[in-house]
């Protein structure tokens, strides 16, 4: 049983989201085709040796097993968490379809999944690539603001609204701008006119950090051998 288990919990814990048990059609991406929604159905997910035994069509009617061992659950507490816990770890397709809803609401309209599919392309120039992007928050004045960030093979930095995929502004990426890692998630962009600030919610700051300096070094690589 703790074998099936370990199995069951690999296969819901994928880093691609369209390769868990069971994700079918449900889980698509941001410029990412609709794979077919008949192979790995949520039916496959039920059928785990895990579940054996199981009737999953009356299991709401099914009264709970007995716990093996008397048990005392706490009231619930923080813990020592902070306000931010539930941003912690990868961003789901619910988590990131949350974010996008929020800004909806102002401009009263959201697109479909299948309008996000290849739309940032559109805004690329011929030959540039996506090499990284996610979904950040950028401090505007005295507010943050959810942006999708798009680090480019040019180099450069494009966000977009979530919501609307509408381009708020753009980054050139010289020689002379630096990337400041303040936290696992905070991260600045520090440029001659101006400083941008970051917040990554998968707290992958470094990365980005780490991806702009190379493309710099690269650039700058390219244009010595031009010289």
């Amino acid at each position: 049983e703790l074998q099936e288990a370990e199995n069951l919990i690999n296969s819901l814990l994928k880093p691609d989201p369209t390769k868990r048990l069971g994700a079918s059609n449900n889980c698509t991406r941001v410029r990412k085709k609709v794979f077919n929604a008949e192979i790995n159905k949520p039916s496959e997910l039920r059928a785990h040796t895990f579940f054996k035994g199981l009737d999953m069509r009356h299991l709401t009617e099914s009264e709970a097993p007995a716990l093996p061992y008397n048990i005392n659950i706490p009231q619930p507490t923080l813990d020592g968490a902070d306000s931010d816990w539930m941003l912690q770890g990868d961003a789901t397709e619910l988590l990131e379809a949350a974010f996008c809803g929020e800004n909806a609401e102002s401009s009263g309209s959201q697109p479909q999944k299948s309008e996000l599919v290849g739309e940032f392309d559109s805004y690329l120039k011929e030959g540039e690539k996506i090499i990284l992007e996610g979904l950040v928050k950028k401090r505007a004045g005295v507010f943050d603001k959810n942006r999708h960030l798009i680090l480019t093979s040019k180099p450069r930095l494009l966000y977009f609204s979530p919501s609307t995929l509408q381009l708020k502004g753009e980054i050139d990426i010289t020689h002379k701008l630096m990337v400041v890692t303040k936290s696992r998630k905070k991260f600045e962009v520090v440029t001659d006119k101006r400083t941008y600030y970051f917040t990554d919610y998968l707290g992958s700051s470094e990365r980005w950090k780490k991806t702009i300096e190379g493309l710099q070094t690269n650039a700058l690589s390219s244009l010595e051998l031009h010289e």
